[in-house]
């Protein structure tokens, strides 16, 4: 049986297509079937970085087949673009995919989570057939906590840090260190009796290399993280300190040591201005000490501050002071005695130990207002060991 070959050129055979073929016999061309490729793709997106993009793309066969492509995510953080097009005759035909910014910008880190997830759906429009749905994910890791320096926390001075100070750490909130709302030392994060301050709080740990001891914490934010230098600190060289926040460590903040690193406590907490409440020469509270609540001469200040370095007896890395029953009633520095100038003046100095009811590394030092001081707001100066707290600290006289 001939089907009409005979009549037909070698050059025009060659020239002749499927659907000419399937003419010849009666039948008709099948439909271009749309593709696309990768059907799965992983992006990541630091915070502050690049929007990340990847290419789709989509062909059919070496037909041309007109297709659609739509995107679709939780919030609309998903895009694509082109939505619709043709594939070409020879390769294929690249779509774009995105992230909304304005979308990207409301989304939180997901460091512990599973990432976000969307999807891109490729389809051919009539005659053409297929879809392709792409699975998408968006990983957000959390920015890398990021110290930006340590200081004393009552002076805010920089330098070598003494076992049981408090210290600031700090950061940029953009690399947070701690969580966005402050999480304090109270009865929530430390119920009664409180007698162990915690190493752990809104997610944060403070931990001194190579001893790999954590220190106890006072507050944690995302910009400032204030701790306890642990007593196992003395006389260890090259230490530095890490943040370790929901699962990511900081870089590390190389550290020295000292004895002592005496600062005292402001008023204004700022390291400077007035530093003492005080009480008359019969032992009556009189309030905290300003330029419109004088000290007398003859009255009692009580000033605070961090710093003292280890203790007798030794004290226990975060533990709250109590008053013991045997001589000596609370911890004292084993720098020794410190001594006070007012003016410029010596003041007795009447008492010191630790405070009780606070975590051990907070020294209360009880002095005299000499009788020889002139009034006014009269520089403050404590000194423990070798080494003398912060200037710009005051005491005003009436």
């Amino acid at each position: 049986m001939s089907h009409g070959w005979a009549g037909l050129g070698r050059a025009s055979a060659a020239c002749l297509n499927a659907a000419t073929v399937l003419a010849l016999y009666g039948g008709t061309a099948s439909a271009p079937v749309v593709t696309a490729t990768p059907d799965t793709i992983a992006l990541s997106y630091q915070m502050g970085g690049a929007s990340p993009t990847s290419v789709i793309q989509v062909s059919a066969g070496g037909a041309a087949a007109g297709f659609t492509a739509a995107a679709a995510s939780a919030g609309g953080w998903l895009a694509v673009s082109p939505t619709s097009g043709t594939t070409p005759s020879s390769g294929a035909a690249n779509l774009t995919l995105s992230l909304v910014p304005a979308v990207l910008a409301t989304l939180n880190p997901n460091p512990l989570g599973s990432p976000y997830t969307g999807t891109i759906t490729i389809s051919g429009t009539s005659p053409a057939t297929g879809t392709t749905i792409v699975n998408v994910t968006l990983d957000i890791p959390a920015p890398l906590p990021t110290i930006t320096g340590i200081t004393n926390a009552a002076s805010g001075a920089v330098g070598p840090l003494a076992p049981g100070e408090i210290v600031s750490i700090y950061a940029n909130p953009a690399n947070a260190i701690g969580p966005a709302n402050l999480v304090q030392l109270d009865s929530t994060t430390c119920p009664s009796p409180c007698t162990q301050v915690p190493t752990a709080m809104g997610g944060v740990q403070v931990v001194f290399l190579p001893i790999g001891v954590l220190a106890p914490l006072i507050f944690v934010s995302a910009g400032q993280i204030n701790a306890i230098v642990p007593y196992q600190a003395a006389g260890i060289a090259n230490l530095s300190v890490e943040v370790r926040y929901l699962g990511l460590t900081s870089n590390a903040w190389p550290i020295t040591t000292a004895v002592v690193a005496p600062g005292v406590f402001t008023a204004l907490s700022s390291g400077t201005g007035p530093a003492a409440v005080q009480y008359d020469a019969k032992g009556n509270y009189q309030g905290v000490n300003s330029a419109t609540n004088p000290a007398q001469r003859g009255w009692i200040v009580a000033i605070y501050m961090t710093g003292e370095g280890v203790l007798t007896p030794a004290a226990t890395t975060g533990a709250v002071t109590e008053v013991s029953a045997t001589p000596p009633a609370i911890p004292v520095p084993a720098a020794g005695a410190p001594s006070v100038l007012i003016g410029g003046q010596p003041a007795s100095v009447i008492g010191y130990g630790e405070v009780a009811g606070l975590v051990s590394g907070v020294l209360q030092v009880n002095a005299v207002v000499p009788q020889t001081v002139s009034s006014g707001a009269q520089p403050l100066s404590l000194t423990l060991g070798s080494a003398a707290s912060q200037t710009g600290v005051t005491v005003a006289i009436e």
